[in-house]
């Protein structure tokens, strides 16, 4: 008796309210449609937001590996014919062959990942073979002084991998904006660290703060991984300042 007289309030109560039963499974099965569909528009966004990122990341290889190749083939022709020195001709086509084969391994590593995403990151290059990038620059005429302390092997693989690239990008700007000039390199692991500096003298062409796709990448690879990057004149020289978290 007591639930039959409990049904009977809820329903007179729901038809004075103008709801009944029906409307209240009704809107029941809104806010459960209305939920549903806000996970599915939460998953879709950030779907979208990791597609995002991994495009940048994409362009951001790219750009860093093919336009330091294309910055030091036209420095190397361009001070070639300039000389008009054999010998010299002969270098820099070695250069300019050792870095366009290079930067084509680069190219296969970001379209092997565009095929199969599940390709390791492990085979892009890092910081334990700067001396590939060291040497290219100065076979274009860079002046490179070079100082290494800490050991490179201990730096974990993401930190190593975004260190390289950022390393690239610095001395193609060098070659870019400065061309054979010295060049001051300088990286260093230390405990929870790990930081890396590009100096060089100043010249007229000077690149803006916060213009280049380049800086800005440096930018933006440092952020990614939690650090900091600091570019622009400072004492007479242009810099480029990183420090990268090891932890």
């Amino acid at each position: 008796m007591e639930n039959h007289l409990a049904r009977f309030v809820r329903q007179e109560v729901g038809d004075a309210a103008g709801h009944s039963p029906d409307d209240e499974r009704h809107d029941e099965q809104e806010r459960n449609q209305d939920a549903q569909g806000g996970d599915a528009a939460a998953q879709q966004g950030g779907q979208a937001g990791r597609e995002e990122g991994y495009q940048g990341e994409v362009a951001r290889e790219l750009h860093d590996s093919i336009g330091h190749a294309l910055t030091v083939a036209v420095v190397q022709a361009g001070a070639a014919r300039a000389a008009g020195d054999p010998d010299f001709t002969d270098r820099a086509l070695d250069a300019i062959e050792d870095t366009g084969r290079a930067a084509l391994e680069d190219l296969e590593r970001v379209l092997g990942v565009l095929r199969e995403s599940e390709q390791p990151a492990s085979r892009r290059p890092t910081l334990a073979e700067a001396d590939r990038l060291l040497e290219s620059a100065r076979a274009s005429g860079a002046k490179v002084d070079a100082e290494v302390t800490g050991a490179l092997e201990t730096v974990p693989g993401p930190v190593s991998r975004e260190g390289y690239r950022i390393l690239q990008e610095s001395l193609t700007n060098v070659l870019r904006h400065a061309g054979s000039v010295p060049v001051r390199v300088r990286i260093a692991v230390e405990d929870q660290t790990l930081a890396l500096e590009v100096r060089n003298p100043l010249t007229a062409e000077i690149p803006g703060p916060g213009r280049g796709s380049g800086l800005r990448g440096i930018r933006e690879r440092a952020a990614l991984l939690g650090g900091r990057a600091r570019t622009g004149p400072d004492d007479g020289d242009w810099q480029v300042h990183v420090g990268l978290p090891l932890r």
